[in-house]
């Protein structure tokens, strides 16, 4: 759960992130996951009054975060979407913050975000998965080197890590964790003879469907009445690979259907689900 607090500078302007419900004049939302979405949606999924208008303060998040979010009903003139790696600035009375979003690596669109406004230099991680390939890199590091606070997601920093015994000691890597599943597949299901039900509840779980169908080359299926239930960003998601377009999710043959016919060269078919459904053998 991110932290619930408004940052203010000397002048008395606020922002605050992934937390909207604290009048604040600027917001910035790190991601599309439930629990950085306090204060916008209400439990039903519509959006609440104080954000279902027009006019009021803003939302700055990545561009993919912003089609996430008008998707869902959320006007779009209150969501400010800028690129990554780019200095940017928002005018806020007589002055306005700096800052710069970084890739997060953890859902798409995901970010953690470097603000400098007044006296604050401030980096807020949300939730993220460090990659020295991406935030080790000459940009990121000179980006973050004024950096005061840390506003830090703490989520896995739990001592039981460092003796997984599944992984042999500290977090997996996302990689790692693919390869632990695939060893897992291939030890249970050798010859492809049962359909494997993965879950895929939450969005950005769709990458480890990619790297199961370009490793075994299967088909994903989806049954029609789990795909009415998956979130909105997951479905978004698998439209895109759907519709045949190309980029992250590149290489992904879905196929949306309960028929239980279809087999790939392979043998293997991996059936998409959402949690409460995945109790099929």
């Amino acid at each position: 759960m991110p932290p619930r607090q408004a940052h203010t500078t000397s002048e008395g302007d606020s922002y605050c992130v992934d937390w909207f419900g604290s009048g604040a004049d600027l917001y910035f939302l790190s991601h599309m996951h439930t629990d950085h979405l306090v204060g916008i949606f209400k439990q039903n999924g519509s959006v609440t009054g104080e954000w279902e208008t027009q006019t009021g303060a803003k939302i700055v998040c990545s561009e993919q975060t912003k089609d996430l979010l008008v998707a869902r009903g959320l006007p779009g003139s209150r969501v400010i979407a800028k690129p990554m790696g780019e200095a940017c600035f928002v005018p806020i009375g007589s002055s306005g913050p700096t800052f710069v979003l970084i890739n997060a690596n953890h859902c798409p669109g995901s970010v953690m975000f470097h603000i400098a406004w007044d006296t604050l230099f401030n980096l807020h991680t949300g939730d993220f998965r460090y990659s020295a390939e991406i935030h080790g890199c000459p940009d990121v590091v000179t980006t973050i080197a004024d950096v005061q606070n840390v506003y830090l997601d703490t989520t896995f920093n739990h001592e039981s890590w460092d003796n997984c015994v599944v992984h042999g000691g500290g977090f997996p890597s996302r990689e790692e964790s693919i390869q632990l599943l695939i060893q897992l597949i291939e030890r249970e299901n050798p010859r492809g003879k049962r359909e494997v039900y993965i879950g895929a509840d939450s969005y950005g779980q769709e990458r480890i469907l990619q790297a199961l169908q370009q490793h075994f080359g299967a088909p994903i299926l989806v049954d029609a009445d789990d795909k009415a239930d998956l979130p909105l960003e997951t479905q978004k998601v698998w439209q895109h690979w759907v519709d045949g377009h190309v980029g992250e999710m590149e290489g992904v043959a879905l196929r949306p259907t309960s028929s239980h016919a279809a087999r790939s060269l392979s043998g293997f078919v991996f059936r998409a689900c959402v949690a409460s459904n995945c109790n099929s053998t």
